[in-house]
């Protein structure tokens, strides 16, 4: 679990509103974000004296009336982003005149939810759905939270020859950035062919058939149109490293194979950071 503590104008534990960026795979996510939510609201509730409430109930502007919502579009958010690494996302938001003694309610029912102790929480099973689903290429089913699913592509191409990449320190960046998130990057040792198109060697191959699949994607992708998923929107929903860094990178439908490492140099080189160590209690 992630847990990001806010101030605000509102009480708000999320899952967030939609529209919700289907790179997360919304389906799988759901289904620990929201018990947890209301697992805490209920610790809220039993010791002070304000209601919790997370944005998926509706939330009203205090001075308008008006319902809006909390929606979690882009990745940018540190919780967001670590929903791709199977972590529930936690963002809370407390209005700024409340007493600070939520944060030890909310984090002690947080943890008792999301001990190992709770067996009928298989939290793993469903990150491994994930890598299932990257593997073979497959896309989340449709629903009401996300109704367009992404078709993914078979892999991003970061051309490395003059003509065909305009920032060549740029995609190098984005590429060194990808490897440090354990996002699988080839380089290609010699001259191929994908989607009809010819590129130079050492250019990137980005496959999305790999475990972190959604997180590429999100850095990627070319985007969609939500226009027609809500009428306001609560923050910034563009963010793709090719538009934001004024590289250039193709996307490639078809499968095809480029010659060279099996990943990127850094992968198999570099050392991997320390990870956090998190101790959860055994007693309540």
């Amino acid at each position: 679990m992630f847990c990001d503590l806010h101030a605000s104008t509102t009480d708000a534990i999320d899952p967030s509103t939609a529209p919700h960026d289907p790179n997360y795979e919304w389906d799988l996510a759901i289904k620990w974000e929201l018990p947890q939510a209301e697992t805490m609201e209920k610790a809220i509730e039993a010791h002070h004296t304000h209601q919790g409430r997370h944005p998926l109930q509706g939330l009203d502007r205090p001075k308008t009336g008006i319902s809006y919502g909390f929606e979690d579009y882009e990745p940018f958010y540190a919780p967001q982003f670590d929903m791709f690494y199977g972590l529930v996302a936690r963002p809370w938001r407390r209005p700024t005149t409340a007493k600070r003694a939520w944060r030890p309610t909310t984090g002690a029912s947080s943890r008792r939810r999301g001990s190992p102790r709770h067996t009928e929480w298989p939290c793993s099973a469903d990150q491994l759905a994930r890598y299932e689903r990257a593997l073979a290429g497959q896309s989340e089913p449709a629903t009401a939270d996300v109704p367009h699913p992404i078709t993914y592509p078979y892999a991003y191409v970061l051309p490395m020859d003059p003509a065909g990449q305009k920032d060549p320190l740029a995609a190098r960046a984005t590429v060194r950035r990808m490897v440090d998130d354990g996002i699988q990057v080839q380089r290609a040792s010699q001259a191929f062919v994908a989607g009809g198109q010819s590129y130079a060697a050492g250019s990137y191959v980005v496959p999305l058939r790999q475990p972190l699949r959604g997180l590429a994607n999100a850095m990627l992708w070319y985007g969609q149109n939500i226009s027609g998923l809500t009428p306001a929107i609560y923050t910034c929903a563009p963010g793709t490293a090719p538009e934001l860094n004024g590289f250039d990178r193709v996307a490639v439908a078809d499968p095809f194979s480029a010659p060279g490492a099996d990943r990127h140099p850094g992968q198999q080189c570099r050392p991997r950071p320390a990870r956090l160590q998190v101790t959860v209690p055994t007693s309540p």
